[in-house]
């Protein structure tokens, strides 16, 4: 006689003629994966059941997973066995390119990957229930303060007919999403059954998530972060943009060089804009407060070491990193949403969006509202000193008075009446020769 694993085999007769029932299984029960209790019709190994089926486990040449016998733990607690587990699925979701003049091919870029929910239904028992409503209670104690705990963990275990382990599946950041209870009736006389739906952070790839009661991500993920290099603060964000949109333009002046002749000047700007930035967590006010504080303009000291100029104001320069993204910016514009607060009225949760320009070494040192260089200062000073020692009256006794000068314009030019014509650059109501930039 052949007995399925699963199946009731026929009642049987004993000597004494009375008939024995063959074992009951009971679908849909588990136990754990490490020795916990055995569920109703599961057969053991070595006994009667391998002798019924003519087998034993060495001869089976394939280890087949029975979907009844399977493992559920949360937290690495065991909350009891469930009837069932579905929903463990993940969608790779590849994004199609369209590529032109290719009309026979479909090209496919990475996507972002989508884990099913997981729903786990069981009989409501009095043992299992209670366990399964105190690890809920313990998930919302810090629900207000808008952080999960994505340390939480899930793990299903798939057995076989010996109870040996086939797959396991560790889901990582286990976030409930909903609790049924049962519909009770009075005209009824159904098994209450509880159902239990889990989301979670992924079974795929490393340990990415950040810790319970933290603003900030994980050691496993680049996250953005802005820092003052000045004052060392830095805003790190829990989640990072989505996309980050870069542009640049060219910015044209005029300007005035050391002699006065007018320059065109052309600067390229870069700007980065970061939207939905968030900060999650009890310190979210103490960050925005420092965003503020970045995106305000002070006194700038010219170089490093210098004392501050309290006529020159702007923004501090920060570094925006992104793991190898690494530039030097100042906040253009600024703009944050409080989207959660705990009952105390604190803000617990913020969006941010951010438009940066991107600086240069050489805006640190010079800003660009502190005016010319200094070497250049210097020349036009110098230009102006040397302008003043050849009018100093002192140095030129013949042009001491306008009325020296008016009395004998042509003595210096020997005498000839025809040269006391006005010349050229000659001021013609005193006869003072006129000097670069209308000076006597």
């Amino acid at each position: 006689m052949t007995v399925t694993v699963g199946s009731v085999p026929p009642a049987r007769s004993d000597p004494a003629g009375s008939v024995t029932a063959g074992p009951t299984p009971t679908t849909g029960t588990a136990s754990s994966a490490d020795g916990g209790t055995q569920a109703p019709g599961s057969p053991a190994s070595g006994t009667a059941t391998d002798a019924a089926t003519g087998s034993s486990s060495s001869r089976r040449s394939t280890a087949l997973g029975l979907s009844m016998r399977f493992a559920v733990k949360l937290d690495n607690t065991h909350l009891g066995e469930w009837q069932s587990c579905s929903g463990l699925s993940v969608n790779f979701n590849p994004q199609a390119v369209r590529t032109g003049g290719d009309h026979l091919h479909q090209y496919y870029l990475t996507g972002q990957l989508e884990y099913g929910t997981i729903t786990l239904a069981r009989a409501m028992n009095g043992r299992s229930s209670p366990r399964l409503q105190a690890w809920l209670h313990e998930v919302t104690s810090g629900w207000s303060a808008g952080v999960m705990d994505e340390d939480r963990t899930a793990t299903v275990t798939l057995l076989d007919a010996d109870r040996k382990i086939v797959a396991r599946w560790e889901l990582r950041g286990v976030v409930p999403v909903a609790w049924t209870g049962p519909d009770l009736a009075a005209g009824t006389n159904a098994v209450a059954i509880e159902k239990l739906q889990l989301r979670h952070q992924g079974f795929l790839g490393g340990m990415l998530g950040g810790s319970a009661g933290s603003s900030t991500a994980g050691p496993g993920r680049s996250v953005i972060t802005l820092s003052d290099q000045r004052t060392e603060q830095r805003v790190e964000f829990r989640y990072n943009a989505e996309s980050i949109s870069v542009s640049r333009s060219t910015q044209r002046s005029e300007n005035k060089d050391a002699s006065g002749a007018k320059v065109q000047v052309e600067a390229n700007q870069t700007t980065y804009s970061v939207n939905n930035l968030r900060l999650v967590g009890p310190d979210t006010e103490m960050y925005v407060e420092r965003l503020l504080a970045f995106a305000t303009p002070r006194a700038q000291e010219s170089e490093p070491g210098a004392s501050m100029n309290p006529q020159v104001f702007r923004p501090p320069q920060l570094s925006f990193r992104w793991g190898a993204f690494d530039h030097l910016v100042v906040i253009d514009k600024l703009g944050t949403t409080y989207d959660r607060f705990d009952g105390s009225g604190r803000p617990v949760r913020a969006t941010v969006s951010l438009t940066l320009k991107e600086q240069s070494p050489a805006d640190a040192a010079t800003p660009p509202d502190a005016g010319p260089p200094a070497v250049e200062q210097s020349a036009v000073a110098g230009a102006a000193a040397a302008d003043t020692t050849a009018t100093d009256p002192g140095d030129d006794e013949s042009a001491a008075t306008p009325e020296a000068s008016a009395a004998s314009p042509a003595a210096d030019e020997g005498g000839d009446a025809e040269d006391r014509r006005p010349q050229p650059g000659q001021d013609v109501r005193t006869g003072l020769a006129q000097r670069p930039g209308g000076r006597l």
